[in-house]
Order: structure tokens, then sequence, then C-alpha cells
């Protein structure tokens, strides 16, 4: 089995200074500096973006509503089942979460996001959770749960970071190295912030070929939760 070693501390501070806009302390290592750079580059920054207090970042695309982004991630749960004539076969509804859940397309991580701050449900798309969690199957499933933690971690600190509220966000995740790997993977993932038709206020953390194959035209968002509620 692979084992990942945890961040040393120089790169646990990195990793902090990247998420909440702060420019790197030369002091730091040169492993803590590829830490920095890969987190800067995962959220479209240039890596000397903070340096001298400029923030070079692209404008936000505009998208529909969170939960239709929600609902176009579960696509294989919304059949309504029997439709009635003139009715298309594939007509659509909203979907609940416990839905998903049981069509196993959404993994339910609350009790883990609960333990580290949440006061929301949380769940991680099927797609996000095999590319990203469980992708190496030669990992303990410690490790798998060690990566939901360290996912759900960085949800928290891009929130505590963000200059702006909304009903989405792009997160920026590092996982610490495995053996045989010189790195920490650094990627991105989209945490989505929405009304369960059924049940409360969630977040679902999706993939960013999941986000990217569902953007849509801009609607209005006024009445979505924002992340400020978490």
């Amino acid at each position: 089995m692979k084992h990942s070693r945890p961040l040393t501390h120089d790169e646990r501070k990195a990793a902090e200074a990247a998420y909440r806009g702060r420019p790197f302390d030369v002091s730091w290592s040169q492993a803590a500096r590829a830490v920095y750079d890969g987190i800067l580059t995962a959220r479209g920054y240039a890596v000397d973006a903070f340096d001298g207090g400029r923030v070079n970042r692209e404008a936000a695309k505009e998208f529909e509503t969170p939960e239709t982004v929600f609902t176009e991630a579960m696509g294989p749960v919304l059949s309504s089942g029997n439709p009635g004539e003139g009715e298309p076969a594939t007509a659509r509804h909203m979907p609940s979460r416990q839905e998903a859940i049981e069509a196993g397309l959404l993994v339910d991580v609350t009790k883990k996001a609960k333990r580290i701050g949440f006061n929301v449900a949380v769940g991680i798309t099927k797609s996000l959770w095999d590319r990203n969690i469980t992708k190496s199957l030669d990992l303990d499933p410690h490790e798998w749960d060690l990566r939901v933690r360290d996912m759900l971690l960085a949800v928290r600190l891009r929130m505590a970071g963000s200059a702006t509220s909304g009903p989405w966000v792009e997160v920026p995740v590092v996982f610490p190295s495995t053996q045989g790997e010189e790195s920490p993977q650094v990627f991105s993932i989209y945490a989505l912030f929405h009304k369960d038709p059924v049940a409360e206020d969630c977040v679902t953390l999706i993939h960013p070929n999941e986000f990217s194959s569902i953007m849509g035209s801009p609607s209005e968002t006024e009445e979505n939760p924002s992340f400020d509620s978490l």
C-alpha cells in the first residue's frame, strides 16, 4: 500500500498563503514554493500575482442557477418515470440529494464535514469521488478518508479567504504526495451551495469537467443561498 506523507510546516503555510491571496515568504522551502505556485496556477493566477499586491483574475463566468447545475450533474436520476400522453419520456424534475445518494451518484460526507465546521449537508459527486478520492487503488481506504478531509478543509479555507460571496466557488485542493511521487497533487474542484428540494441547504462538490459541461446562460440567483451561511 502507498502512504502519503504529511505536508511540512512550510508547505502548509504556503498553501494557506495561496488560498488567502498573500505573498510567498522567501524563507520557505522550494517544496513550499511548488505548492504555492501550483495552487495559484490552479486558481488561474500568475505565480507572481500577489507579489506586489496585484491580483490578475479572469472575470468569472455567469451560469445557470446552482439548482440547475445540481440537476444536470445528477442527470441519470431525473427520469420522471411513466410520462403521460404528449410528455417527453425524459421529463426532468429537481432531484433531492437523497435520490442522488440512493442512485449512487452522490457520496454523502456530511458527518465528516460537520466535524470540521460545516453546518449544512455536504456531498461529493461520484465523478469527483472516482477521479480524485479513490483514483489510486493502491491507497489504503484510510487514505481515502484523509483525502476527503483535505478536500473539505480546502473548501473551508477557501471560504475563509474569499472576499465575495456567491452560490459557487472554485477551490484548489492539495493532496500530500504518496510514495513514488515527488510533490503534492494540486487540482481544482467546484463547491456548489444550493437548496435541496426536500431537506435543507447543502453543498455539493463537483469535478471541473462536470461544472464546465453544464454551465449555461446567466440567470437570476438572488434567492439562492451563499457560502456566507457556512
